[in-house]
């Protein structure tokens, strides 16, 4: 008996603060009054029987999209009301942490689960309001839980376990599920495709459960490309969002992807401080993994570009200098490219990606752990590239940022964990300081953000 109250004690201890998490979450939650945006349009269509959710997803496939599950999942929401939305909302939010923390295997360390918690905390909650707060979480938040679930095979191979039948059920209905949005299926045929292709080279052999998942997205993707209602979508978007993305070659959109992923994360008007702790994380590990000096000089460099860019944006948040000055703000928060302007811009955002890159394989070497920590990090920013082949890109605002958002968390832990031991010293404790400092302040900025689209 004893034995059993010290376990809990020990778990407890370990674990409280994804109790205090999942709390924050629900409050964040429950101050949202009303639906709005996009809530408003499925909210008005009269959804109340399967036979009327039928002929509604009948009526989006044929003339707007091709999200069955997320759109089921929408009409079901504001059916239920506000309150079941919100313990929902809640609970995905809680089950994209945890997932988290099994994917990367951060176990017992209780400073690393307080740091993946602070991470968590840290995210911008106005993000999950961009289309309307029903609208945005069921189909972007949800599809993070499941698409997260459906690597799950993959931490399962990892460790050499088998998986049982029921867990078999739960990780394909996952990945039907997460692929039924366009950036997840992406990104899961990406990262199934990768793990294939490793487990070749140095296995000789492909896992069965991996060509399962790639068959799963490549018929979402075939279902996505073949739909009419997408095809409609586009035509309508393009004449009312961005007439000249009919004329813009592949290359083209591709260099706009890839330019608007990178400059959004790191020269966001609304200050992002997830890019902050990001590049203070890796900074700290390289002064301490790496001894060349000009390694460690050039990391420092990206750091304090990225602080100096964070300030002139808040200079040109308080006009204290124009906002034509330094960076250029676009309509909608297009880049540069888009209007010929800024390059210095454009060059800068790609280089601080790039530093990340390389400083990556300067802490891990030419290693399977460099491998995956370069697949997050492209699987990350590329769930926003691949949104290039939309003409919405621009006008899709935040949400599309929240797999990397998620892809950032994931990296993070990544990295301390293979980095780090898992009893906290000076200098794990210097990076608890710095990432609890920024969640502290994005969660006021939370506070102040959910007033303004509430």
């Amino acid at each position: 008996m004893l034995q059993d109250i010290k376990n809990f004690m020990k778990t407890y201890k370990e674990n409280y603060l994804y109790i205090v998490l999942g709390m924050m979450f629900l409050l964040m939650f429950f101050m949202v009054r009303e639906p709005f945006g996009d809530d408003l349009y499925y909210q008005d269509r009269g959804v109340h029987d399967l036979n009327s959710l039928g002929a509604f997803l009948t009526m989006r496939y044929e003339s707007w999209s091709s999200r069955m599950i997320s759109e089921t999942v929408i009409v079901l929401m504001l059916g239920m009301g506000m309150t079941a939305w919100r313990i929902f909302s809640a609970a995905n939010c809680m089950a994209v942490v945890l997932s988290m923390k099994y994917l990367i295997g951060i176990g017992n360390s209780w400073w690393q689960n307080a740091t993946l918690c602070m991470l968590a905390a840290a995210f911008p909650i106005s993000y999950y309001a961009s289309a309307g707060w029903v609208t945005t979480t069921s189909v972007y938040l949800f599809s993070a839980v499941v698409g997260l679930v459906a690597l799950f095979p993959i931490r399962k191979w990892l460790d050499g376990k088998k998986m049982a039948w029921w867990e078999v059920i739960i990780y394909i209905f996952s990945a039907v599920a997460a692929c039924n949005l366009e950036q997840v299926s992406a990104v899961l045929l990406g990262i199934y495709l990768c793990a294939c292709a490793c487990e070749m080279f140095f296995r000789h052999k492909i896992q069965w459960m991996q060509v399962i998942m790639v068959f799963i997205c490549v018929i979402s993707m075939i279902f996505i490309f073949t739909c009419p209602g997408n095809a409609f979508r586009k035509i309508v978007e393009t004449e009312q969002w961005l007439p000249q993305f009919a004329n813009w070659t592949l290359i083209k959109k591709c260099l706009c992807g890839v330019l608007h992923a990178v400059d959004y994360f790191f020269y966001n008007k609304s200050i992002n401080l997830i890019a902050l702790i990001l590049y203070f994380v890796m900074a700290a590990l390289t002064m301490r993994q790496v001894k060349s000096a000009w390694k460690r000089a050039l990391c420092a460099a990206g750091g304090v570009w990225l602080c100096a860019s964070i300030g002139i944006i808040l200079l040109q948040k308080a006009h204290i200098i124009g906002e034509e000055a330094v960076f250029r703000w676009g309509g909608s928060g297009q880049n540069m490219l888009l209007s010929g302007g800024d390059i210095f811009r454009a060059v800068s955002a790609l280089l601080l990606w790039l530093l990340l890159a390389v400083d990556l394989y300067w802490l891990l070497g030419k290693s399977k752990d460099f491998f995956t920590a370069l697949i997050i990090l492209c699987a990350g920013f590329g769930s926003v590239a691949i949104v290039c082949f939309s003409p919405t890109i621009y006008v899709s605002g935040s949400r599309i940022f929240i797999f990397c958002y998620y892809a950032v968390y994931l990296l993070i832990s990544f990295l301390l964990k293979k980095l780090c031991p898992a009893n906290a010293e000076k200098g794990e404790l210097l990076i608890l300081s710095v990432t609890g400092l920024c969640s502290f302040a994005s969660f006021l900025k939370n506070l102040i953000d959910r007033k303004s689209v509430v």
